[in-house]
């Protein structure tokens, strides 16, 4: 403790602890005691306000909490609870190794009474032997005739397992015509619809085309006619030149 609480603090930054010295030579153990207890009380005092005790701090069940109103019958619950729990567990474990012990009476019991049966069909079989070898014919009857179920199990089950992979061949058989039918479908649509998009343009470049011979000849039969309007006005100029000569020529002879 003191060398902790000397670490803590050192020497040199407690001015106050340095005045007392603790001299080893020459004192009994009552003033050496005086002396720690001294000085744990001047390092206490200086690290007053610097540092707390860490403690232990934890919360615990309100069920197992010790003191506190209503503790008592808390853990009077508590503990009624337990042993509610522990002896139904038992019960349970009880009835668990009861169930064991009569099964295995049963499987004993089971077994005593096969022994008896195969030592009475033993003893009979050897006392009468048409019996004995009745009894061997009917045997391996039995066993042919459970041979012959296990076969017919078996091949009904590798036919219906080939059924069920003939069933979903043809599925998928099914889907991959559906769905090669929905892509000639589309196909169909789409050549259709560039059939009809093509013969739209053409019937366009058609009308255009004769918009544009119509708008070409008009524009010519324009042209022609304002050519001809010219030529009129020149040739109306020209009789007026000439009548207005031939008048002058008259007056001039008069």
């Amino acid at each position: 403790l003191f060398r902790s609480l000397i670490g803590a603090c050192p020497v040199q930054h407690c001015p106050a602890m340095a005045e007392k010295q603790l001299r080893w030579g020459g004192v009994g153990q009552e003033q050496t005691d005086a002396a720690g207890t001294a000085r744990a009380e001047y390092i206490l005092a200086a690290l007053k306000g610097r540092r707390e005790g860490p403690g232990h701090q934890y919360n615990v069940g309100r069920g197992v909490q010790i003191g506190g109103a209503g503790s008592r019958e808390a853990a009077d619950e508590f503990a009624k609870r337990r042993e509610a729990e522990e002896a139904e567990y038992l019960k349970r474990k009880e009835a668990k190794r009861l169930e064991a012990a009569r099964r295995r009476e049963e499987q004993l019991e089971e077994a005593k009474r096969k022994a008896a049966e195969d030592d009475a069909e033993a003893i009979r079989r050897a006392a009468d032997p048409e019996y004995a070898a009745r009894r061997m014919a009917e045997e391996e009857e039995a066993a042919r005739q459970r041979l012959i179920e296990e076969k017919l199990a078996l091949e009904k089950e590798l036919y219906g397992a080939d059924a069920a992979a003939e069933e979903q061949f043809t599925s998928h058989a099914q889907q991959r015509s559906q769905q090669q039918a929905a892509a000639m479908a589309s196909l169909e649509l789409l050549e259709r619809e560039k059939a009809k998009r093509e013969e739209r343009q053409r019937l366009e470049a058609q009308q255009q085309q004769a918009e544009e011979k119509a708008l070409k000849a008009y524009e010519q039969a324009k042209v022609a006619a304002a050519k001809k309007e010219q030529e009129k006005k020149k040739t109306q100029d020209v009789q007026s030149r000439g009548t207005l000569k031939i008048s002058l020529k008259k007056t001039s002879i008069i």
